[in-house]
């Protein structure tokens, strides 16, 4: 009886994370109540990268050639892709497609790679590099694809970005300069990264939910067609990644140009589109976690069948 508990566990431990992370985004989805809770997205952000900081040392953030190619292709591959859509006359999928693209690496994804085994600091070098060099990008980048500007919005995301970038990475270097064995407690603290990182998608599932019910004029084939689209830009942004990366930094790589941080674009597709321009990204979020389940599935099963 004990063997087969035992054996019970070994086969059930690979689902738990893929499991959860789909709960998370089907109660979500049914919560439209939780979108109130948007508010949170940034301090869960915030807490997310800073228990990562924690566990990386500066020598260990270098930028290396492909982090520049990730860059240049978050800028002018979206850039591209706009351009296609809106001389073939659909100047709203162009622009859909465009905040889907063009948006950096997400923040949490030092931790999805930290769960997978791999180098979390290749990718927080990713995650700085990108959000800042996309962010300047977008000054000039949003009066061409939206034509509509606020400098007192860029302001905002400015300071956005300083909150989620500097704030997490300086508390992180005084709490390890008053705490030397801070990186080791911060080691043990994934359990908790991925309980952040699971109510953050929750609030996000629920505000995409909310953004498809009060779209009145979506119909329900330009909803498949809008995350068909982010489908597609999402699996060229993994592949073109992983081709990107070193030979050691495949997945690293594949998961900077991947994983998206969605919550800066829909904000700038909120403020200077319209909601519908917004599902976009907001798809992207469903996908990306999509692909990051299955890959802690094959891995967390790997790593039990080494158990």
């Amino acid at each position: 009886m004990k063997s087969f508990i035992a054996l019970s566990g070994l086969h059930l431990k690979p689902l738990i994370r893929p499991l959860t992370i789909a709960a998370a985004f089907i109660i979500g989805y049914f919560s439209v109540w939780a979108r109130e809770f948007t508010w949170l997205i940034r301090p869960l952000l915030i807490m997310m990268f800073y228990i990562i900081c924690l566990q990386i040392k500066l020598p260990e953030l270098k930028i290396r050639r492909s982090h520049l190619k990730i860059l240049l292709f978050n800028i002018f591959v979206p850039t591209g892709l706009w351009g296609v859509l809106f001389l073939c006359g659909q100047p709203v999928m162009a622009q859909i497609v465009f905040f889907a693209a063009v948006t950096p690496t997400a923040n949490a994804a030092p931790v999805v790679i930290k769960f997978l085994g791999g180098k979390p600091s290749y990718v927080v070098t990713s995650f700085v590099l990108t959000n800042i060099g996309v962010s300047v990008a977008l000054l000039f980048l949003l009066p061409l694809v939206t034509g509509r500007v606020s400098w007192g919005a860029f302001l905002d995301v400015g300071w956005n970005l300083f909150i989620i970038i500097v704030v997490p990475v300086v508390a992180a270097l005084v709490t390890r300069w008053l705490f030397k064995s801070a990186p080791q407690y911060a080691a043990k603290l994934g359990g908790v990264s991925f309980f952040l990182w699971s109510v953050t998608l929750f609030i996000v599932a629920a505000s995409g939910s909310y953004l498809i019910a009060n779209n009145g004029e979506l119909s329900k084939g330009y909803l498949w067609l809008i995350g068909l689209a982010s489908l597609l830009v999402c699996a060229m942004n993994f592949i073109c990644g992983r081709l990107i990366g070193e030979p050691g930094l495949k997945a690293e790589a594949g998961q900077s140009l991947g994983q998206k941080n969605n919550s800066l674009t829909i904000f700038l597709a909120l403020q200077f589109a319209d909601p519908l321009v917004a599902l976009g990204p907001s798809f992207y979020v469903l996908w990306h976690n999509l692909w990051n389940a299955f890959q802690m599935l094959i891995h967390d099963h790997r790593a039990a069948k080494k158990d």
